[in-house]
């Protein structure tokens, strides 16, 4: 057993030096092996933590405090803005969470499974710093998103075809098969395509990025996420400010050909399922539009909360802790049931972390706002063919659908979300950045 041990850590600790010195050396290399491997890390996740999510999410975790560490220990100043020392603190101060979720049963391998995904954040920094220095990394960085989340797209519709083809003589089956976990990458790909193609250059240029919005949105609409649908579609419409007549009527007459060329398409490859799904659809909205007793999402949600509420008992100040579960009734299986998950971000916040560490959160977004608003107050700074306008213009467009997730999908919760946030705040710095260098010399 002992000798089977060694063999195990000697190829494992031989993974972990390379992985170290691309972390030192290579950081470019290091952080594209971390977005490749995104697509099965977030895919992979089932009941407990299996060994796989250990090994992969140990490295990710490790890699960036490491590279955060070393670029100090050389004097480099990372920590710049007061929203970069607000996040810093709220990773630090969270640890102390741990007494609390121990105080309610929570076993510790349990708490810091989750207290893990807030140092996704992180990457924040490393992002920042090595694709933030000149135009051609910015260029690298924005190419790299888009290809991942093609990596994505194929991801979500192999499984969303695997489930369909399971039971498609079912109605419901087209909805209930979907694959909602890269949902939020598809409408921020179309969120930033909108200004971005008004501020390229060249005929395949644009009809690749048209052909990525294309694919991004049909990825979107098999989710059947219809929070997300309405908060990319006010973003999009909120980037359409910042265009001429002649431009938003170009917008208008590329969704029309998108529709167009998707309903014909579905059409073709099944009329019977088309139909289907297009009455689905409508059913998603008219649900919400009842006054009472008409969407069951969103009744669920209501009762997660209510549960959430009623197990804090009071501790608003510390919360319950990280995976502290709670009973919640669930009118679907007309069951209770115990599990620690709100999809009402500001109330899972507070149900584990309490009001104090929440403000805090909120506050380093608060301040990430700021910085769009600066940015998009000085965007004409920028060359009116310049990525770094489209991106500003997009960051603030992007503000009601990142609203919308935190507040309707556990953003915080989930690996995606936080790996989401990092990427956000990332170009967000980089934009804000670029716009005080140009502004300063001047």
């Amino acid at each position: 057993m002992n000798y089977l041990i060694l063999y195990l850590l000697l190829p494992l600790s031989a993974v972990a030096l390379i992985y170290l010195y691309l972390v030192i050396r290579h950081p470019k290399f290091w952080l594209g092996s971390f977005f490749v491997s995104l697509p099965l890390f977030f895919s992979i996740s089932g009941k407990g933590i299996s060994a796989f999510e250990i090994i992969v999410g140990g490295f990710h975790f490790l890699a960036v405090i490491l590279w955060g560490l070393w670029n100090m220990a050389k004097g480099k100043k990372i920590i710049r803005s007061w929203g970069d020392y607000l996040l810093v603190l709220f990773i630090l101060l969270v640890l102390s969470n741990s007494v609390v979720a121990y105080l309610n049963n929570v076993k510790l391998i349990n708490w810091a499974s989750e207290y893990s995904l807030f140092l996704l954040i992180l990457y924040y920094f490393p992002i920042r710093e090595i694709f933030g220095n000149d135009e051609k990394s910015f260029k690298q960085l924005l190419v790299i998103f888009s290809v991942l989340s093609l990596m994505f797209l194929a991801v979500s519709f192999q499984d969303y075809l695997n489930r369909l083809h399971e039971g498609s003589m079912y109605a419901y089956q087209i909805q209930s098969s979907r694959s909602v976990l890269f949902g939020p990458f598809f409408a921020l790909v179309i969120i930033y395509a909108v200004p971005a193609f008004f501020h390229i250059n060249g005929f395949w240029s644009k009809l690749s990025l048209f052909l990525l919005t294309l694919v991004c949105s049909l990825g979107l609409l098999q989710t059947f996420t219809r929070s997300l649908w309405v908060a990319a579609l006010i973003s999009v419409l909120i980037t359409m400010f910042f265009f001429t007549f002649r431009q938003n009527i170009s917008i208008v007459f590329v969704i029309v050909m998108m529709v167009l060329i998707v309903f014909t398409g579905a059409m073709i490859y099944n009329p019977r399922l088309t139909n289907i799904a297009v009455k689905l659809i409508a059913n998603r909205f008219l649900a919400s539009a009842e006054v009472k007793g008409g969407d069951l999402s969103m009744d669920y949600r209501i009762a997660e909360a209510e549960g959430a509420f009623k197990q804090l008992r009071g501790n608003y100040l510390s919360g319950n802790g990280l995976r502290s579960e709670f009973v919640r009734w669930n009118m679907i299986e007309q069951q209770h049931d115990k599990g620690g998950f709100v999809h009402f971000g500001g109330v899972s916040q507070i149900y584990k972390l309490g009001v104090p560490l929440t403000i805090l959160l909120f506050a380093i977004m608060a301040n990430a706002l700021t910085k769009i608003v600066s940015s998009i107050r000085r965007r004409n700074l920028f060359g009116r063919t310049s990525l770094y306008r489209a991106v500003a213009i997009g960051s603030l467009g992007v503000v009601p659908t990142f609203l919308s997730m935190f507040f309707m999908t556990g953003l915080m919760e989930r690996r995606y979300g936080n790996v989401l946030v990092g990427f956000l705040l990332a170009l967000v710095s980089i934009v804000h950045n670029k716009s005080q260098e140009l502004g300063d010399s001047q």
